[in-house]
C-alpha cells in the first residue's frame, strides 16, 4: 500500500496556532473560520498565511511571529497605505506573501533604527508605486525592496512549491533531499543554457505519487537512499537522508532547487536593480534593497557582488543607495552589503542610513 498523503489542512493544527497568533488569525477572518468550522480546504489551494498556521516548524513560527509583530506595531502607528497593504495579506499566494514579508522585515528594521515609516506603497515615479516612504532624520526617502531569484522562468518557483508541499504532506516520518526542476540545464552540444520546458501539474503529481509508493520500502539501515531517480523527461531526484518520529505524519523536505548551478548571473541582478530604480522618483533620494534569500549563488560571494557594483556604476549614475541582504524565516537580516552609494550618503540622513545598514561591518561597502 502506498503511504497516505494528507491533502487537506489539519483543522486541529490550524486551531492551535491560531490561538497563538491572534492578529494573524483575525486578519484571515472568514478564511480561517471556514477551516475551524470543519470545511475541508486543500493545502495547495489556500493562501500562504493560512498554510503557515498549519505548519509546525521553527521557520514558519518565526515568520508568523514577525507578522504578529508587524501587525501590532503598524496597526498602532497607522502609516499611510497600511490598511490597504495589509488587506492583501489574507489572500496572498506564496510569491506575493513572501514579498510582503520581506517588505515588513525592512519596515520593522527601519523602525528599530528610529526611522519613521510614513507610508506603504506611496506614489513614486510617474505611474509607479514605491514600497515604502520613510523619514530618516527629517528627510523623506523612498525605498524599493525586491527578492529576486536565479530563475528566468516563473514556472520553476511554482512547480517546486507544488512539489515540496505535496511531498511534505506524505505520512512517512522521513527527511528527504529533493533535487528539483531547473529552467536551465546542461546540453553537451550548447554548454550551459539549454532551456527546459515547464512541467505540468500531472507530472508533479506523478513524482509525489511515486514517492508515496517507494518510500514505504526504504531500508532505514542504509541511508542515504535514493527513492526517486531522474530519467528522461523526469529530472527530479529524491533521496531519503534520515528517519525519526519527530514528524511521523509528515515528510521533512530539504530542496536544492533554488541553486541555479551556474556562476551567479551578474547581469540579471543588475537588470533587477535598474528595474526597481525605475519605481522611485528620479529627483528624490531613494534606496533600493535586494533580498538575496532566494538567490544563494550570491551568498558570501562578494567578488560577484563587486561585479554587480561595477556594472551599476557603468550603466547609470543611480542617485540612490543600493544594498543587498539575506533574510530568513528566523526574522534576521544578515550579510548586509552596499553596492552603490551616491552623493546622498554625504549628507546627514544618508550618512546615518549608511552607518545603520553597515552596522559597523568594514566589509559591507563593496568597491567596484
Amino acid at each position: 500500500m502506498p503511504l497516505q498523503r494528507q491533502i487537506y489542512l489539519d483543522r486541529d493544527l490550524v486551531k492551535a496556532r491560531a490561538r497563538e497568533y491572534r492578529r494573524v488569525a483575525d486578519l484571515l477572518g472568514a478564511r480561517l473560520t471556514e477551516v475551524l468550522e470543519g470545511k475541508r480546504k486543500r493545502a495547495d489551494a489556500v493562501p500562504l498565511l493560512l498554510r503557515l498556521l498549519e505548519q509546525t516548524g521553527e521557520g514558519s513560527a518565526g515568520m508568523l511571529a514577525r507578522f504578529e509583530q508587524g501587525l501590532a506595531w503598524f496597526d498602532e502607528v497607522q502609516p499611510d497605505g497600511w490598511t490597504e497593504w495589509k488587506s492583501a495579506l489574507p489572500g496572498a499566494d506564496r510569491p506575493t506573501c513572501l514579498s510582503r514579508y520581506t517588505e515588513l522585515l525592512v519596515a520593522l528594521a527601519f523602525s528599530d533604527w528610529g526611522y519613521k515609516i510614513e507610508a506603504f506603497e506611496p506614489p513614486g515615479a510617474t505611474g509607479k508605486l514605491a514600497d515604502l516612504l520613510t523619514d530618516i532624520g527629517g528627510e523623506r526617502v523612498f525605498v524599493e525592496i525586491t527578492n529576486p531569484g536565479p530563475r528566468t522562468a516563473d514556472w520553476v518557483e511554482a512547480a517546486m512549491d507544488h512539489l515540496s508541499l505535496g511531498l511534505s504532506r506524505v505520512a512517512s516520518g522521513l527527511t528527504i533531499e529533493v533535487r528539483g526542476y531547473e529552467a536551465l540545464s546542461f546540453d553537451p552540444a550548447r554548454d550551459w543554457g539549454a532551456r527546459n520546458r515547464a512541467v505540468t501539474t500531472q507530472e508533479i503529481e506523478d513524482v509525489i505519487n511515486e514517492f508515496c509508493r517507494k518510500a514505504q520500502s526504504v531500508d532505514l539501515r542504509s541511508l542515504p537512499q535514493v527513492v526517486v531517480e531522474p530519467r528522461e523527461c523526469q529530472p527530479v531526484t529524491i533521496t531519503v537522508v534520515a528517519a525519526g518520529e519527530e514528524v511521523p505524519e509528515r515528510t521533512y523536505v530539504k530542496s536544492s532547487w533554488n541553486r541555479s548551478g551556474l556562476v551567479p548571473n551578474v547581469e540579471r541582478l543588475v537588470e533587477r536593480v535598474l528595474a526597481e530604480r525605475g519605481h522611485l522618483p528620479a529627483d528624490r533620494p531613494g534606496i533600493v534593497l535586494v533580498d538575496l534569500r532566494m538567490w544563494p549563488d550570491f551568498w558570501y560571494a562578494d567578488v560577484y557582488l563587486r561585479k554587480v557594483a561595477s556594472k551599476l556604476t557603468e550603466r547609470s549614475s543611480l542617485p540612490v543607495l543600493v544594498g543587498t541582504f539575506v533574510s530568513d524565516s528566523g526574522c534576521l537580516m544578515f550579510e548586509r552589503r552596499v553596492l552603490h552609494a551616491g552623493a546622498w550618503v554625504d549628507g546627514v540622513a544618508g550618512s546615518r542610513f549608511l552607518d545603520d545598514w553597515c552596522g559597523g561591518d568594514p566589509n559591507a561597502k563593496l568597491q567596484p
